[in-house]
């Protein structure tokens, strides 16, 4: 749909049909539009093929909605008719990514939060091997010296993961929207009941890396602040850092047609000087 003129109208698989007044954005895997439906303004999201994720950020949704956790709505679970593509119909939400200390221990107090809501039904289960796997790949694009560095820091993560929480599984600043009544998560798309050191990793090693940011450190320090208020850190944050850079390094190898920041290489570096670096005793 990016390639293609914005519509000026969708109809569902049931027959109704959505105003379409813009396009708000959208990732590797869908189109986010803003649409209007008997008078009400909704966020309309597609998939760009049949099958994929939304299904589990529709499951993830309904489980947060009725813990009346800070996400968007989810008002239905739905299909395009032509062609016929997934869609979710959600709440729309005024809000802007996190700035400043504040902001982000707020975001961190948010997480945990996160991590004590009970998913029910149960999310799919973070596959320890292949998170590992995908790391171990990518990392052998480093040199020998480098590689052992990254291969040691990941050794204490170890498998199975046996501590499982509800995990956003793509936690990050740009997934995090602060309104005025306080930040609230959006993109459930891949959440999983998996470690929290997954979403604690991906979003420090994220604010880490952020460009726009001359001195990161002070909100990583916030957003893990925030995080331990509530909920302990886990004992190997550093290790599950430098997994999310791996990750990340991994994932923007694979979509390097589709450039971002930091891109792969960058990722891959920042990694490095991650591993080679002791965390604070």
């Amino acid at each position: 749909m990016t390639d293609q003129p914005v519509p000026r109208e969708v109809v569902l698989s049931s027959g109704d049909r959505l105003e379409v007044i813009r396009r708000l954005g959208g990732g590797r895997t869908n189109d986010v539009l803003l649409v209007r439906h008997s008078g009400r303004c909704l966020v309309l999201k597609v998939a760009r093929r049949p099958g994929g994720s939304l299904s589990v950020e529709a499951r993830a949704l309904r489980i947060l909605n009725e813990a009346r956790f800070p996400a968007p709505i989810l008002v239905t679970e739905a299909a395009l008719d032509q062609p016929r593509l997934p869609c979710l119909l959600l709440s729309p939400i005024r809000g802007r990514a996190p700035r400043g200390a504040h902001e982000h221990e707020l975001a961190g107090l948010l997480l945990a939060e996160l991590h004590e809501t009970p998913s029910r039904p149960a999310l799919p289960e973070a596959d320890a091997g292949d998170a590992l796997g995908a790391a171990r790949g990518v990392a052998q694009k480093l040199g020998t010296e480098d590689r052992r560095a990254v291969t040691a820091a990941l050794a204490p993560l170890g498998e199975p993961w046996l501590d499982r929480v509800f995990a956003h599984g793509d936690a990050s600043p740009e997934n995090t929207l602060v309104t005025s009544d306080g930040p609230v998560f959006i993109d459930f798309e891949r959440a999983r009941e998996g470690p929290a050191g997954l979403d604690l990793g991906r979003f420090s090693f994220l604010v880490a890396s952020g460009a726009d940011v001359e001195s990161p450190e002070p909100l990583v320090e916030a957003f893990r602040a925030g995080y331990a208020a509530r909920r302990p850190l886990p004992r190997d944050l550093h290790s599950w850092t430098v997994l999310a850079g791996l990750l990340l390094a991994a994932w923007r190898l694979r979509w390097r047609a589709a450039p971002a920041t930091p891109d792969w290489r960058a990722a891959l570096e920042l990694t490095r000087d991650l591993a080679r670096r002791r965390p604070a005793s």
